[in-house]
């Protein structure tokens, strides 16, 4: 299952935003930076709120930083979180600040894979006030491109031709893609290379992050014998 599908399995909604004063999400390079995300739950740690109250309340951050990423990136699959910075309104003697920041990085860990992608740096720092009083208050990096998404297997031709230079092969559906050898197994094993550093290249350009693990061809040819010389 891919983080997309996981966010939406947990029932976290995906809605269109209307831009506001500032950017929610924007990207720079290969990273997407959120603005902080702040809690619907009001109210001080410490002092009214409980130390699960404000889990739930930082999970609520958490889950509204991915629909601003999924505005500005169109999805969460092939993505890597990087970092967390999480504000907790709490009084002075308050001390389970990352406790409370947990909600957020539990979501994240669910939908990105607590050893995989999932797995960020954080701060959680405690504030005397946040704006409007809200409790908490997350702001989130994320690489694009970092991500392992989805696991693809892809099938491919690879077509053998023998010329005045010797051997040669080429991929049709991927025509930029051809190689030369002094054998077979040589010609299949640069195809199948050639294969690679094309999707790396598609990833590293950003595209919605599928990683190829596994690459299935099917040596052809116009003339009988040639894929066993």
């Amino acid at each position: 299952m891919t983080p997309q599908q996981k966010a939406e399995q947990l029932g976290i909604v995906f809605e269109k935003q209307t831009p506001g004063y500032l950017n929610l999400c924007i990207r720079s390079g290969n990273q997407l930076i959120t603005s902080g995300h702040v809690s619907t739950l009001k109210g001080k740690l410490g002092a009214g709120l409980t130390t699960q109250e404000g889990y739930e309340a930082a999970k609520d951050c958490a889950a509204k930083i991915l629909n601003s990423v999924w505005n500005a990136h169109g999805t969460l699959d092939g993505l890597r979180v990087l970092k967390l910075l999480g504000c907790v309104n709490s009084v002075p003697d308050f001390i389970e600040q990352h406790l409370v920041i947990n909600g957020a990085s539990d979501l994240l860990h669910e939908i990105f894979g607590k050893t995989g992608d999932g797995f960020h740096a954080r701060s959680a720092v405690g504030f005397v006030s946040l704006p409007t009083g809200v409790a908490v208050e997350v702001e989130a990096v994320f690489e694009v491109g970092g991500g392992r998404g989805a696991a693809l297997t892809r099938s491919y031709s690879i077509v053998l031709e023998r010329g005045p230079s010797g051997l040669s092969a080429y991929v049709p559906e991927l025509p930029s893609i051809l190689v030369t050898g002094s054998t077979v197994e040589e010609l299949r094993a640069r195809a199948v290379e050639a294969i690679r550093i094309y999707w790396e290249e598609v990833r590293v350009e950003g595209e919605p992050g599928a990683v190829l693990e596994e690459i299935v061809v099917e040596l052809r040819t116009e003339r009988p014998g040639l894929a066993q010389a």
